[in-house]
């Protein structure tokens, strides 16, 4: 029997993209992957990414990342799917005759190990602490991220003559992007274990804790609610927090001689020495009135005046100051990292500027990788919303059950932040009554009591999140996504500015 247009169609064939790639001492092979994930094992040799190495014949799944694998004795690497883009640049530089950078980080790890070193020796010694900034795109979240891995490296692999343990505390002071957190807060670790290479969100630290199993050892943050993108969206909270975690931070200090020992590494927001007028609108809630009213009347006054888009100077000092800092890493030669440098020895080099320690403060100009990516608003976004997610579901290797409950909007104490122009410029919380304009967003649970008041709610830590999956007005019921069970009336509930509401995180 002959049907028309049988044996016109192609059959499709099964087939594998899998290759292989192989890299010399110190190439990079850097790839950017969306979704679906891509595999990656290691055949041969010895490989890293971010400083974090890859065991041998184990399959690793990156997807949504920009990244790199970095080898320093060389190596065959194996590649299952489809990458966006994918580049092997031998020698890690793509300008013949300059070095690749990764070696100075590397000197800069080794100098780190031998201050820890003295410092273990002298019991009233606390190790380096490092901050690293730069303009954007700088690589600057990679580099702590490298020296972290570098550090507790030496203390999984232990030798009779080797030096003691190195747990560096990590501090993130940059609320776009979150540390074993949600983006919009700030985060301090000490880490003392390696780091999970395949996790989505969480820029590459890891996930947040959870109580599921997980292959890589947890880390516990002490975390801060900011509810801001920017430092400068609201300074003086941003200074009272960065404050309080100072304060947290050289209390676990002096409890831990290893971790004092180890020092602090701090990694912060893009920054500039000037002011860029910010073309960037804040998000404002439906159904906000007020808000929406300012926003309009600017829009139909005079211009809005410009605002700080990226980290200040005064506000970058103030995190040394705060962490009592003593080597400064500026990242990048261009022209705005040569002035961020030239703004900091301003500040910092002389007799008269030290740590609140009376040691001198060094600050250090060294280059960007040449592979750093800038990362579109739309990339960010879904980094974003890979961290909320992975928050609540886990991740491809760790599923997680989040509680789904519906409670009283009265049972509930909700605190929210006011707009990044506040005239009053307090920024302090204010209650807010559960209604529809807190749909899809994203609410700190606060380590603080229902009646005390606006200012300790707001500098109190963080003990999780939940979600605002829907609210009905008329009834006044609110159903909430929690990552355990039990009683949100509890505890308030502080509704922020960032990250931005994910609308489709429950269907």
């Amino acid at each position: 029997m002959s049907i028309p247009g049988l044996g016109q169609i192609p059959v499709q064939t099964s087939t594998t993209s899998a290759r292989t790639l192989k890299l010399t001492p110190l190439s990079e092979w850097r790839f950017t992957v969306g979704q679906p994930p891509i595999k990656v094992r290691l055949l041969n040799g010895t490989a890293e990414r971010d400083g974090t190495e890859l065991a041998a014949n184990q399959p690793y799944s990156f997807a949504g990342v920009q990244s790199k694998i970095l080898t320093w004795h060389g190596c065959e690497i194996e590649v299952e799917g489809n990458v966006e883009s994918s580049e092997v640049v031998a020698g890690g530089s793509k300008v013949p005759g300059v070095p690749s950078p990764q070696i100075s980080y590397m000197n800069l790890h080794m100098l780190l190990a031998s201050q820890r070193a003295r410092a273990a020796t002298l019991p009233q010694s606390t190790g380096p602490r490092l901050l690293v900034c730069g303009p954007p795109h700088a690589g600057r979240t990679t580099l702590v991220r490298s020296l972290t891995a570098w550090a507790t490296k030496m203390t999984s692999t232990p030798s009779p003559n080797s030096a003691p343990p190195q747990q560096p505390c990590v501090i993130n002071v940059d609320p776009r992007e979150g540390m074993l957190s949600l983006p919009g807060t700030l985060s301090a670790a000490v880490f003392a274990t390696l780091m999970d290479l395949e996790t989505e969100g969480g820029a590459g630290w890891g996930g947040a804790p959870s109580s599921g199993p997980s292959a890589v050892p947890v880390k516990l943050p002490l975390v801060y609610n900011y509810g801001y993108a920017r430092p400068s969206d609201a300074p003086d909270l941003y200074r009272q927090l960065v404050t309080r975690l100072s304060g947290a931070v050289f209390a676990r200090i002096a409890e831990d001689p290893a971790v004092k020992s180890s020092g602090l590494l701090i990694d912060t927001p893009a920054v500039t020495t000037g002011e860029d007028e910010d073309d960037e609108d804040e998000y404002m809630p439906e159904g906000d009135d007020d808000e929406n009213d300012q926003k309009d009347d600017k829009e139909e006054g005079e211009a809005k005046e410009p605002r700080p888009k990226l980290m200040s100077i005064d506000l970058l000092t103030h995190v040394i100051e705060e962490f009592s800092v003593n080597m400064v890493v500026v990242l990048g030669q261009s022209s705005e990292s040569i002035a961020i440098r030239e703004s900091l020895e301003q500040r910092l080099v002389g007799d008269a500027a030290t740590t609140s320690t009376g040691e001198p403060i060094q600050v250090v100009q060294l280059d960007s990788s040449d592979g750093v990516v800038a990362r579109t608003d739309s990339v960010e976004q879904q980094q974003r919303e890979a961290c909320i997610k992975e928050y609540f579901f886990g991740d491809t290797k760790r599923t997680l059950s989040p509680y789904t409950q519906q409670v009283d909007g009265e049972t509930l104490t909700v605190f929210r932040l006011p707009p990044s122009g506040d005239e009053g410029g307090s920024h302090r919380v204010v209650k807010f009554e559960a209604s529809p304009a807190l749909a899809h967003w994203t609410l700190a649970v606060m380590n603080a009591g229902l009646h005390d008041p606006p200012d300790v709610v707001q500098q109190a830590t963080v003990q999780g999140f939940v979600y605002v999956a829907e609210v009905d007005g008329e009834r006044r019921k609110v159903r909430v996504l929690a990552p355990v069970s039990g009683r949100l009336g509890d505890r308030p509930l502080v509704f922020g500015r960032w990250p931005e509401p994910y609308i489709n995180l429950v269907g």
